[in-house]
């Protein structure tokens, strides 16, 4: 259920041409460079600045144009999405329908420790993901254009800080010490936590940031949604004073 197109997220949050256009526009750009400097887009902001709508068209646009590996929405609202126990799993799940020639490798090495989805993070990241591509990229079997963004929306709401500050240092020692051609788009409030671990040199080394202003932002998405709302009832419901 926490994948982008889920029917768990069966109403998502869309992303009207006045909201947040020129933020999707400036993530799709950073996707579309395989040169980027950074590897690692933290997409940040209060509660109803926008992030989550803005992640949701970003992996719709990115889907389209076969850009995307995987999503992951986390919510505290829903069981199993607050959760970072089922997150590689559902990333590599995601990959292998992007990039299927990912599917050999990944059978192979859950066969060989059929526990290993209950291992730790660390190793999950690194048997699931780096390993499997590093065996295609040995036999240049690796696609050239494959697709190479994954998005993590809500990281905030995941468990509790620690767990949150885990998956940051597996995403970035994955980044750092492997040629894997990855990308993530990681969505979050300002959580001080996440902010100290973004502010470390050596996060910021492979990431960059983009900050959503709440306040004013937040008002004109507001009143754009609602416009658009009334224009859309206006066509498709009938007038009830009409006879």
């Amino acid at each position: 259920g926490a994948s982008h197109d889920s029917h768990e997220r069966c109403d998502p949050p869309q992303c009207y041409s006045e909201t947040g256009a020129a933020v999707v526009n400036f993530i799709l750009l950073w996707v579309q460079d395989r040169q980027r400097a950074s590897s690692i887009m933290w997409l940040h902001g209060p509660l109803g600045a926008g992030k989550s709508t803005i992640a949701q068209r970003v992996a719709e646009e990115c889907e389209y144009t076969r850009m995307l590996c995987s999503t992951f929405f986390f919510s505290r609202k829903t069981p199993r999405r607050d959760s970072s126990k089922y997150l590689i799993a559902t990333i590599t799940y995601q990959m292998i329908h992007s990039i299927p020639e990912l599917e050999r490798p990944v059978i192979d090495a859950i066969a060989r420790d059929p526990a290993l989805l209950s291992s730790t993070l660390q190793s999950q990241i690194h048997r699931l993901i780096v390993d499997p591509i590093l065996v295609l990229m040995s036999k240049d079997e690796w696609p050239k254009y494959s697709p190479q963004l994954i998005i993590i929306d809500g990281l905030d709401e995941c468990e509790d800080a620690e767990i949150q500050l885990l998956i940051l240092e597996v995403i970035s020692d994955m980044l750092i010490t492997f040629p894997v051609p990855l990308c993530f788009l990681v969505a979050s409030r300002i959580e001080k936590a996440i902010k100290r671990e973004f502010n470390t040199d050596r996060m910021q080394k492979i990431s960059s940031q983009l900050c959503l202003h709440g306040s004013f932002r937040s008002q004109k998405s507001l009143i754009s949604s609602c416009r658009s709302k009334i224009s859309e009832i206006r066509l498709t419901q009938p007038d009830p004073f009409s006879r």
